[in-house]
């Protein structure tokens, strides 16, 4: 089946662009060149996936994201930000995001951000359990015992990919992928797995679960 993708880009040009490029991959996609628009769009024609742009007349991308969300829409959302500080980027994921792209962007890294999304979307988990911990993936949300734990998007992920694969050796080269979709590492990716392994297992000391993430010398990782 066609996957229908929205796209909420008040800028013509860029819009016009964007569309041409999802088209010639097999996408339906429809447009709207302001937030209010959008957001009844994807309430009214529940797209696939929204592409969406942060600045906007009528109803920014943050307002739009957050409202869809208040609502119990989980459909899958992309934005766009031309701003590149961390706090923005921050804001637009806890409004519900699933990811973002800062402009400006490779259409080869937004097919991939869009393919990765429509894969997990509806065949994966939305919610992951390991005894008492829960990771809830359309709220970005973390907890155990009912005690939330703050994570990035990066550490989120990766905890998230280590659990779905329970008991499993995951290789670095496959978290470079999943999580970073790096396809062609090199020594300087390998790097950042292992620091981000060290973030994610001194966040989650607190609730014992550090213990979980095992290294496996000469492979990978595994959560047990």
């Amino acid at each position: 089946m066609v996957k229908k993708i929205l796209l909420v880009e008040d800028d013509k040009k860029i819009s016009e662009l964007v569309k041409q490029s999802l088209v010639n991959e097999g996408y339906f996609v429809d447009q709207s060149f302001d937030g209010e628009s959008g957001y009844y769009k994807i309430i009214e024609d529940q797209p696939d996936l929204v592409i969406l742009d942060i600045m906007m007349p009528k109803m920014n991308g943050y307002k739009v994201c957050a409202k869809v969300r208040e609502i119990g829409v989980t459909t899958p959302i992309i934005m766009l930000t031309a701003k590149s500080g961390e706090y923005d980027v921050e804001e637009g994921l806890d409004t519900g995001a699933n990811d973002y792209l800062k402009k400006p962007f490779s259409t080869v890294e937004l097919l991939a951000r869009i393919r990765r999304l429509l894969k997990t979307d509806g065949h994966e988990k939305a919610l992951l359990e390991f005894q008492d911990l829960k990771i809830d993936l359309n709220a970005r949300k973390v907890t155990s015992k009912d005690l939330e734990i703050e994570l990035t998007k990066q550490e989120l992920d990766l905890l998230a990919f280590l659990v779905m694969n329970n008991g499993n050796i995951v290789t670095k080269n496959e978290l470079l992928e999943e999580i970073w979709e790096i396809l062609y590492p090199v020594e300087e990716d390998i790097n950042k797995v292992e620091v981000y392994i060290g973030y994610l297992r001194k966040k989650l000391k607190p609730f014992n679960l550090n213990g979980r993430i095992k290294t496996v010398r000469g492979y990978g990782y595994r959560w047990n």
